[in-house]
């Protein structure tokens, strides 16, 4: 096939009255993506590491045993092929505690996992040593959030920092969002406040719930005239074991319910 194509190649310039002339290019490493570079750095048993996780400016990789001593020469190749990374870790253990945090190792760039992340249009603030993230949800979180309609109550159960809490606020929902780690709640909060500004600087409120034990965060988008354009949502914000969380909001809810009947 090789020689079918370049016999047309030659064909096709010589009826336009020119010919194919030699040219050599010189490749070398500034033209190799990183994986064509660590193929010629590690040994030929050394499988290359062929993806890593993106969270921010943050690359996170999972290692083999046998790729963990050249560790360092694979963070310096990513650092010096992406631009947009600055730390680069590696996992050295399987989420096994209370909040599935990972344990990490820094193998290359500045000790900095303080991050933002940018999925569909929102933005997440998060400390990835700190909290859970997985950014291959996000198709996940945007199937589910399409499902919903505006005046829609939600529920979730394990928000995390917010990767489907806040887009579904956004869309007009009233969410009740729980996690057990404070430090998640903490930076769902950032998120919540952060993106109501963002979608239009408007007036905001952030009071306590007090009978549900919740951070409640609502905003309405307005324009410079102060006209409301469009609802946000609410997002009331809860630390609590997961259990504690059902069993508090089916309460509140069928207290909602009663009280509603009695008016009626």
């Amino acid at each position: 096939k090789r020689m079918e194509m370049m016999a047309c190649v030659k064909k096709f310039a010589a009826e336009r009255g020119g010919e194919l002339q030699p040219w050599s290019i010189d490749i070398g490493y500034d033209q190799l993506a990183a994986a064509e570079v660590l193929r010629q750095l590690l040994p030929p048993h050394i499988e290359t590491p062929s993806a890593f996780e993106s969270v921010g400016h943050v690359a996170h990789l999972n290692l083999r045993e046998e790729q963990r001593p050249y560790r360092h020469v694979i963070a310096a190749v990513l650092l010096d092929k992406n631009k947009n990374i600055l730390t680069v870790v590696n996992k050295v253990q399987k989420l096994a505690n209370q909040f599935r945090v990972p344990e990490l190792e820094l193998i290359g760039g500045k000790e900095d996992l303080e991050t933002e992340v940018r999925q569909g249009g929102v933005v997440f603030r998060l400390n990835y040593g700190k909290v859970y993230w997985n950014s291959r949800l996000e198709t996940e979180h945007r199937v589910l959030v399409e499902t919903l309609a505006p005046a829609d109550e939600v529920w979730d159960v394990f928000c995390g920092v917010g990767p489907f809490a806040v887009p579904a606020m956004l869309r007009g929902c009233a969410v009740h969002a729980n996690d057990l780690n404070p430090d998640s709640v903490r930076y769902l909060e950032t998120n919540v406040d952060l993106n109501t500004k963002l979608r239009g600087r408007g007036p905001r409120t952030a009071k306590k719930d007090k009978k549900d034990t919740g951070v409640e965060r609502s905003g309405i988008v307005g324009n410079a005239a102060g006209h409301v354009t469009s609802h946000v949502g609410v997002c009331c914000c809860y630390n609590m074991d997961a259990r504690q969380f059902i069993r508090e909001r089916i309460e509140a809810h069928q207290a909602s319910a009663e009280t509603e009947a009695c008016k009626r």
